[in-house]
């Protein structure tokens, strides 16, 4: 009896199927066998767009602030030829009859510049239309070219000069009538350039600036007769056409970064008298300070000669930084 209940219960023992695992006991099998010791230290992700992987999640939901572009400073450079003045003639009534050119030529390590603004005043003496707008659409007609007579009779001598902006431009049948005295009166040309300068061409101390002038003292008042020239014309070119500006000090004066070294007379004594200069160390424009409040403003004047001491000019020019 009980040998046979014994044997049932074995039979049943024998044919009840084992219990199989299920997937929740074979997924925390994988991750047993994921999970390392904490004495096994991490492998280091050297692969770059795993690192980036990892760095993501901390800027999520982060706002990154990123300055606005500044735009470039620029600085606008005014040159004003003023006036000029007879320092001495030998006219009997004491009075030039003047024809004047000038012109500017700057060039920067960006490249030859050219000026953004002109302004030119009407003039008194004059045939034909002598407006503003006139003389103005007159000069930008003359750039790049320079007139250089020596002598009479080459007059028609035109010396090309690419680059070169004309500032004045009184010639045949247009003339200036200065009295000889050492006062600056009224400003009688008063003719101006404006150039735009980016920082890193104020920053330049290559850029080159040359003023080219040229006077000559007509042997007659009367307009009529004044195209061409005659030998008794008087050219004031014994100092030559050009004058250099130190125009890197220059800028800096302007802006603040250099301190004018007003010390010295001008090299001719005849003009400025009283009047102490910058020569900046070199055969360059010496130049002062106007007495102008609550801005720098800087000028000098150009010499022109003829043989003799009898026959005299100066061109004041001004330099400022414009609003």
């Amino acid at each position: 009896m009980f040998g046979y209940r014994a044997n049932v219960l074995n039979s049943i023992i024998m044919r009840t199927p084992k219990k199989q695992p299920g997937r929740l006991d074979l997924r925390k099998k994988e991750e047993a066998k994921k999970v390392k010791p904490l004495s096994e230290k991490p492998k280091v992700q050297k692969d770059a767009e795993a690192i980036q992987v990892l760095h993501t999640p901390m800027l999520q939901g982060t706002l990154v602030a990123v300055p606005p572009k500044q735009p470039t400073k620029t600085y606008k450079l005014k040159i004003t030829t003023t006036d000029i003045q007879c320092i001495s003639s030998s006219d009997s009534d004491k009075i030039d009859d003047y024809e004047i050119t000038q012109s500017i030529y700057y060039e920067t390590k960006k490249g030859v510049k050219r000026p953004v603004k002109r302004t030119a005043s009407a003039i008194r003496d004059g045939i034909g239309d002598n407006s503003s707008e006139s003389m103005l659409k007159w000069l930008v007609a003359n750039d790049n070219s320079f007139s250089g007579q020596f002598s009479p009779g080459s007059e028609k001598h035109r010396n090309p000069v690419p680059g070169l902006n004309t500032l004045v431009r009184f010639e045949e049948n247009k003339q200036l009538h200065v009295k000889q005295g050492n006062g600056r009166g009224i400003k009688n040309i008063n003719n101006s350039m404006t150039f735009e300068i980016t920082q890193e061409e104020l920053d330049d101390k290559q850029a080159k600036m040359i003023i080219y002038t040229r006077v000559i003292e007509k042997s007659s008042s009367s307009l009529a007769i004044v195209e061409g020239f005659k030998s008794s014309d008087i050219f004031y070119n014994y100092d030559g056409y050009e004058r250099a500006v130190a125009i890197n000090d220059v800028l800096r004066i302007l802006t603040g970064k250099r301190k004018l070294n007003a010390k010295n007379p001008y090299f001719d004594t005849t003009i400025a008298k009283g009047i102490k200069f910058d020569d900046f160390d070199g055969m360059v424009l010496p130049l002062t300070r106007v007495d102008y409040p609550d801005k720098i403003i800087l000028e000098g004047p150009i010499r022109a000669r003829g043989k003799t001491a009898a026959n005299k000019a100066a061109i004041w020019v001004r330099f400022e930084l414009d609003d």
